[in-house]
């Protein structure tokens, strides 16, 4: 299934998530399995301001975990990202949404209520290790980002949103090899084999 409409999907219920909430929530965290033991982690840090959100940047991140692996690292940094999301909450994050589309394929939904995706959050050091250990964790990765214009929950939405792919790479553990979506890409994985998908 094309990332772009991946992400267009965990928009939508991330949104019907979100309406269903009662006003006085301050802040949600949701944590689901579906029959078949795939997860659907959902936080808002502040439920109030994703309630009242406007003209908001999505990014999607898709990876296929490598097989025969122990991948419980990569599992704990996530988790320690989502600690973390509390403080970056001021800065303009307004959700986090990870998805296990199927077993060993994730797909992760980040919502910032801000133009740009607020630098603070690409200098976490949490987030940062995540980064660097994706190569050694994924195959293969996709980086989609789309502009939500309006209310993010009012109506007709998600369907104004567009989501483009901006980057794809296949990513060796080892071998060096230039990327050439530096633009997009973090720099720790330019050293790291990665190439670009055709």
């Amino acid at each position: 299934m094309a990332g772009a409409r991946v992400t267009d999907r965990m928009l939508q219920r991330l949104r019907r998530e979100a309406l269903s909430w009662p006003g006085w929530r301050t802040s949600v965290e949701l944590l689901k399995h579906t029959r078949a033991g795939c997860r659907h982690w959902l936080v808002v840090p502040n439920a109030p301001a994703l309630g009242g959100a406007q003209d908001v940047t999505a990014v999607g991140f898709f990876g296929d975990l490598r097989p025969g692996m122990n991948h419980s690292a990569i599992y704990q940094l996530e988790a320690d990202v989502v600690a973390r999301l509390g403080r970056y909450a001021p800065v303009g994050l307004l959700g986090y949404y990870d998805a296990e589309i199927a077993p060993a394929l994730h797909g992760n939904l980040v919502i910032f209520g801000t133009r740009e995706v607020p630098s603070k959050w690409h200098r976490d050091r949490v987030h940062a290790a995540a980064v660097a250990s994706a190569p050694r964790h994924y195959s293969v990765v996709r980086l989609h980002r789309g502009m939500i214009r309006g209310a993010l929950l009012g109506p007709g939405h998600p369907a104004n949103a567009v989501f483009r792919l901006q980057a794809a790479a296949r990513l060796a553990r080892a071998a060096p090899a230039r990327l050439n979506l530096a633009r997009y890409l973090p720099p720790s994985w330019q050293s790291t084999g990665g190439r670009p998908i055709a």
